[in-house]
């Protein structure tokens, strides 16, 4: 049974700790494609941007929660957002486009 994907979306929340809230995890859920709601860490936020991939950074607990209810009670939304982030994990994170970064590094070095 796969539990992840049964989500309307995700939340991910750390105070000043970049290591428990890894680029990874945002991936995995995007992956799902489900929205995410994460805190606002620099980090991240350059590893992930919000604008075409489904995340939506907040400041504080209370401004994750308040954003994810806000989300969670349009659909619509939720499912675009959720459809822009796994075309941005297809698009920026999957084995294929990763190889073909390394290739292109690579050739450019050779």
């Amino acid at each position: 049974m796969n539990l992840l994907g049964q989500q309307q979306l995700y939340l991910l929340h750390r105070d000043n700790n970049p290591f428990d809230l890894t680029h990874a995890k945002i991936i995995q859920y995007l992956s799902c494609a489900k929205p995410v709601v994460s805190s606002a860490l620099p980090g991240i936020m350059r590893a992930v941007d919000s604008a075409s991939s489904g995340v939506v950074y907040a400041n504080s607990i209370r401004e994750v929660l308040a954003r994810a209810i806000e989300l969670s009670s349009d659909v619509s939304k939720c499912e675009n957002m959720g459809r822009m982030g796994r075309e941005y994990v297809i698009t920026n994170n999957s084995s294929t486009s990763v190889l073909n970064l390394v290739e292109k590094s690579l050739m450019h070095t050779l």
